[in-house]
């Protein structure tokens, strides 16, 4: 039975280490690793696994005589969540021990319990402003309910009602009024039944005044 029973002598790890790093992964696993082929406890491992922030799915079998096989999925970032979390591309919030390298991912905020319809609505405002090749870098909601996002420079205030209307009459305006101006444009309202205002930069206000 001891002959059966061997000590774990090699664990596979499959994963794409995007952001993971190897020693991490053996580090987690080590102390598991201590228990021989049968005695394992598959379950604790891969629960030991998921509580790494970057990974999202777990899978761990023996292989036998004296080998484990362990599969990870890593997270996949397109976003900051507020200004210590990133979010994935399914609106999962987690929390790596350090997020400067994501500093030029754009910013999204809200409540925690919004956090998948805010990513919703960040890749369908992306998408819409992507032929105009503006990109957004700051989209919130509040716990009102209303929603504003910037594109770099430029503040879009939305509101709470018939979001996608807005943004529509939003790309009306940029092509018509604001394109060949857009380094000049400070802010933009659309809270209105069927127009918008628009705040311009201190620089033109003060060149029109001379």
């Amino acid at each position: 039975m001891n002959w059966l029973n061997q000590p774990i002598a090699r664990v596979e790890v499959h994963a794409g280490f995007e952001y993971l790093s190897r020693e991490q992964v053996e580090r987690v696993l080590h102390p598991h690793l201590q228990k021989r082929f049968f005695a394992l406890d598959l379950n604790d491992m891969q629960q030991a696994l998921l509580e790494m922030p970057w990974i999202k799915g777990v899978s761990v079998r023996r292989h036998w005589p004296d080998s484990v096989q362990v599969s990870l999925e890593e997270q996949q970032p397109v976003a900051r969540w507020g200004s210590k979390h990133l979010i994935s591309n399914e609106g999962k919030v987690f929390t790596p021990d350090d997020i400067a390298a994501f500093s030029a991912m754009p910013v999204l905020d809200g409540p925690d319990e919004m956090a998948v319809e805010v990513m919703q609505q960040y890749l369908a405002i992306s998408q819409l402003l992507r032929p105009m090749g503006l990109k957004l870098t700051m989209l919130k909601r509040s716990s009102s309910g209303s929603w504003r996002f910037t594109i770099g420079h430029v503040e879009v205030n939305i509101g709470r009602d018939r979001r996608m209307e807005r943004l529509q009459r939003f790309v009306r305006l940029y092509h018509a009024k604001l394109e060949s101006r857009w380094n000049q444009v400070k802010r933009v309202d659309l809270r209105y039944l069927n127009g918008a205002s628009v705040a311009w930069s201190e620089t033109l206000v003060k060149a029109r005044s001379k």
